[in-house]
């Protein structure tokens, strides 16, 4: 098998990712693995905006406030802390570095979101935020001849011996790899495709997670999952009718011009929203610096569970996340010199193919939709629990082809929401049971049928 050697292997190039290779940069070679071309992540998609408690009427104790509010008792509050106190510094070297935040005259403009008590979140070309914070950071990293990118990778599994991660193999034209590093950061966003209804793109489908909990790190809070909106109906309407049509597609440009593609003028039309798998609040469980369970192993965004979030992520502060935690994962990765006492087995030859992999696909997504959703209760878990035990056959093998490693990746991670989600008996935050003491038995019919 052919190996490679950089000080530094960061494997996703959204925020968090990019954000920890530019701490890493001026430190050694950092080698920025992307399973698609460089920009295709959960971050280019971030329409909402990023919080941060930079305006007039706003404090950062404020913002703490809302974010444990949001969080339903669950989330850490050192790491939440961290985030309110260390976000505008963050926000201010996006500035500095040419980001384009949306202004009113020559000052921030800043807007009210759910849940937050103040107008705290910033948006950048109406509702392209995350796309502007991927141009503004991949610009940044290009300036060092230190950072390199590898797109079209696919994460196999990390390089493990006894504990301590020296790396990871990966598959480019069918090809597997061992890049090996002193440290190495896992930034691979979440799952929502692991859902047949979905924000996320195409690419997020746990890889990160399923390859951290493999190589034995602790995992945390993955029964928690965000959906957008969480409704009585199929769908609910929005209604714009009452503000100016320049207005509308002056703040919401690419939304407009995305529905106008399936015939829906929001500037004149009722716009019909249905809810879709959104965010994961759980994930490789972290410290405050970014560190796993497992040493020489580092997660940020999405990928990872600082705490931050608890049972339920408060609007707009994920891409905030990403940039402060991405750099603090970067820090630590600085100190990390991972060596183990023996060198790693091989991996062992992939497996061809799966046979029906993408019709097992498609039964997975729509049994975790249906029966591990917005509404659950004992007896739907157990029977998709049940249903996926079918599959684990799937775990046992590698594979040579990224469709079959993203099955694995995604049935291994809904093994670990669904029997999260059985093991906590009560409603909370995301996490909604109708046979919980909070659940409101009657409100809901239970999805077991």
């Amino acid at each position: 098998m052919q190996k490679e050697y950089v000080d530094f292997l960061v494997i996703g190039g959204g925020v968090a990712g990019l954000r920890a290779a530019i701490e890493l940069a001026p430190h050694g070679e950092v080698l920025v693995v992307t399973k698609d071309i460089p920009t295709e992540s959960s971050s280019e998609y971030a329409q909402g905006g990023v919080a941060v408690a930079l305006s007039d009427e706003d404090r950062v104790g404020i913002h703490y406030r809302d974010t444990i509010r949001a969080g339903a008792g669950l989330s850490d509050e050192e790491a939440v802390r961290i985030l309110v106190e260390e976000g505008p510094g963050r926000i201010q070297e996006l500035i500095s570095w040419g980001a384009e935040f949306d202004r009113e005259g020559t000052k921030l403009a800043f807007t009210l979101e759910a849940a937050h008590s103040r107008k705290r979140v910033l948006h950048a070309h109406g509702d392209a935020t995350g796309r502007e914070l991927v141009r503004v950071l991949i610009g940044k990293a290009s300036t060092f001849s230190t950072v390199r990118r590898y797109p079209f990778a696919m994460l196999v599994d990390l390089v493990v011996s006894r504990g301590v991660c020296l790396g990871a193999y990966v598959l480019r034209d069918r090809k597997v790899r061992a890049v090996l590093a002193r440290a190495t950061v896992l930034a691979t966003g979440g799952g929502g495709q692991i859902y047949s209804i979905t924000t996320n793109p195409p690419v997020a489908t746990a890889d990160g997670m399923a390859a951290a909990h493999r190589a034995g790190a602790e995992m945390k809070h993955m029964e928690f999952v965000q959906f957008h909106p969480s409704t009585r109906t199929s769908h609910v309407y929005l209604d714009l009718r009452h503000h100016d049509a320049g207005f509308v597609k002056e703040r919401f440009p690419r939304i407009y011009s995305t529905c106008l593609t399936y015939d829906v003028d929001i500037t004149g039309d009722l716009i019909p929203v249905s809810p879709a798998a959104h965010y994961m609040m759980g994930g490789v469980r972290t410290d405050t610096q970014g560190a796993t369970t497992a040493q020489g192993l580092l997660a940020a965004g999405e990928v990872a569970c600082t705490g931050i979030h608890g049972a339920n992520r408060l609007a707009s502060n994920s891409l905030l996340e990403g940039l402060v935690y991405g750099a603090r994962a970067g820090a630590s990765a600085v100190k990390s010199n991972a060596t183990a006492p023996e060198p790693p087995l091989e991996l062992s030859a992939p497996v061809r193919t799966i046979p029906q992999h993408d019709e097992i696909r498609g039964r997975l997504r729509r049994l975790m939709w249906e029966k591990v959703g917005i509404i659950r209760c004992g007896e739907s878990l157990t029977h998709a629990l049940d249903e996926l035990a079918l599959w684990e056959f799937i775990l046992t093998n590698t594979y040579a082809t990224r469709r079959e490693l993203e099955l694995k990746n995604m049935l291994e991670t809904a093994l670990l929401i669904t029997r999260g989600a059985l093991k906590r008996k009560e409603s909370v935050g995301a996490h909604y049971r109708t046979d919980s003491p909070k659940g409101e038995p009657g409100a809901f019919p239970c999805p077991a049928g």
